[in-house]
């Protein structure tokens, strides 16, 4: 992959050259909307030997540090508000520019140096969005640290982390429940099996629920059979979980409902639309040479089913709608291809595009509430034994990794 991007934008006279650089990142991203634009007689005089730098700030989210930034654009670095325009007349050339001092909670949305050519006698301009989660924050997922499974509650933002280990022989999936107040696991209560030859064989697992501390653990399927991949419905009232076909149940564990009976096709990863109405799977077929898998939704009452297509995918998986509804986020492998990446569609699966910043191996996605990341969590090989959870910008640009210790699966998160 080249290191930079350039981006030409053709005016009257003459034209300016943007180019944009994509270094590794570690916590902070920017993002720069790159713009050329003429000097009108409006501004005052351009100096003789110098282009004008227009760096346009904006700040955006919550919970931001009011004093500003230090921007750095050449040999120039100035103190800059959270919104606010700085305008430097420089030599003209390519230009870096960089933004620091961000609080932990905010990030720049593309990459952390930008480079913009400054042509003699124009006006060049630069926008920069910095986007602050709120600090309270937390990020829930499951960890295995060395001998068994369990939950972490982390608050990235903050110096916060708490470990619970509810009385559970394995655990393979956490998620929120919408208020925050309760966790629903996928796991098992009964011992594990020895494998002759050695190792250990997981029996049947069920869906559980516990209090954010931990007290109050509850199976709520109570039943046999592997049942895994819970997701709690926006109201908080039914919890859809998978078996290889997809069931329904009240989070107090009344009303269990079948939604789909398909023989070898498997349904799985069910994840709730944010008005409730439906309910977005997989649907894979394990006979097919390839493991073809595409996007499926279904009423709550296993009504209406239909597929979500998305063109030139031979496998689609682990769909999520974005908060508003209007964006549909999966893990998917190109037709003709091998490897998986994280794309985005709209949410009839039209105008679906790749996000860059992602690769092979990335999975079990989340969006933000803001709908502008994309929660993941990235393995380091195809075992499974490293695993790392990261955020993405909806535009692939730029990744944030958020908790790179231990082995964490399948964020979710409440912000």
């Amino acid at each position: 992959m080249n290191d930079g991007v350039e981006l030409t934008f053709f005016r009257a006279l003459p034209s300016i050259h943007l180019i944009l650089n994509r270094p590794q990142l570690a916590h902070v991203i920017l993002s720069a909307f790159l713009v050329s634009s003429c000097s009108d007689d409006s501004r005052s005089p351009i100096a003789a030997e110098t282009g004008t730098l227009d760096i346009v700030i904006k700040t955006i989210g919550t919970d931001f540090d009011a004093d500003g930034y230090s921007l750095f654009a050449g040999d120039e670095s100035v103190h800059a508000g959270v919104t606010t325009t700085i305008s430097l007349d420089v030599a003209p050339g390519v230009i870096p520019i960089r933004l620091q001092g961000l609080a932990g909670n905010c990030f720049l949305m593309a990459p952390d140096t930008t480079k913009a050519e400054v042509v003699l006698s124009r006006t060049t301009i630069v926008a920069l969005t910095v986007d602050c989660f709120g600090r309270a924050t937390r990020l829930l997922y499951t960890e295995w640290n060395g001998t068994d499974n369990q939950i972490v509650i982390n608050e990235p933002f903050l110096p916060g982390k708490s470990i619970l280990k509810p009385a559970l022989t394995f655990i393979s999936h956490a998620v929120w429940s919408p208020d925050g107040t309760q966790i629903y696991i996928s796991g098992t209560d009964r011992p594990l099996v020895p494998i002759i030859g050695g190792g250990l064989a997981i029996p049947n697992t069920d869906v559980f629920r516990m209090s954010v501390t931990g007290a109050g653990l509850t199976n709520v399927t109570a039943s046999d059979g592997h049942k895994s991949n819970p997701s709690v419905s926006p109201d908080g009232r039914q919890v859809a979980f998978s078996n290889g076909d997809l069931w329904v149940i009240g989070a107090d564990g009344s009303g269990r409902r079948r939604l789909t009976e398909t023989g070898e096709v498997e349904e799985d990863n069910p994840r709730w639309s944010p008005t409730g109405d439906r309910i977005l799977f997989s649907s894979t077929n394990p006979t097919s040479p390839d493991g073809e898998s595409r996007i499926e939704s279904i009423r709550p009452d296993g009504s209406d089913r239909r597929a979500i297509p998305v063109l030139a995918m031979s496998r689609a998986r682990h769909p999520v709608l974005s908060p508003d509804g209007s964006k549909l986020a999966f893990v998917g492998v190109l037709s003709g291809t091998s490897t998986s990446q994280i794309f985005v569609a709209n949410a009839d699966g039209t105008s679906r595009r790749p996000l860059p910043g992602t690769r092979n191996l990335d999975q079990y996605l989340e969006w933000s509430a803001n709908g502008r990341w994309i929660l993941f969590t990235r393995f380091d090989n195809p075992s499974g034994t490293a695993s790392r959870l990261h955020m993405v910008s909806i535009d692939g640009a730029v990744v944030v990794p958020l908790v790179t210790t231990g082995r964490p699966i399948r964020g979710s998160w409440i912000n």
